[in-house]
């Protein structure tokens, strides 16, 4: 690789920059770093306030108890999200443990369908249930 350098002077020093101008870029990028990193913060809350205000109605019906309960009786109107809660934890916990000791083929792998309905040979349900 070869790089170009153009030195004003006679004695081989690189040309000085503004030490405003310098200051001045590297604030303006620590601003707009800082702005990004405040808003994302703030729209992740705003994510999560939204969440417990839509969920207000279920834990007030079904009790801090649906999370863990894995009852469901539509006709009883008895429901639990034991079991997605569990699962979901489960896989974000194997994955943050495999990602930790250093597996680079943890990822989040959602071709799956496109895969399976392409092959001819691979039963797919159609029509009514």
């Amino acid at each position: 690789m070869q790089q170009a350098v153009a030195f004003s002077s006679q004695n081989g020093t690189p040309p000085s920059r503004s030490a405003t101008a310098s200051h001045l870029g590297d604030q303006l990028f620590a601003g707009a770093a800082r702005a990004a990193g405040v808003f994302v913060l703030l729209l992740l809350g705003s994510l999560i306030l939204s969440l417990f205000i839509g969920g207000l109605p279920a834990f007030r019906h079904f009790g801090v108890g649906f999370l863990f309960s894995t009852d469901w009786d539509p006709v009883k109107e008895v429901f639990g999200a034991g079991v997605s809660v569990y699962g979901t934890v489960l896989t974000a916990v194997l994955a943050l443990a495999l990602a930790a000791i250093g597996r680079p083929d943890v990822a989040v792998y959602d071709g799956s369908w496109s895969e399976w309905g392409a092959r001819a040979e691979t039963p797919v349900a159609v029509g009514p249930a």
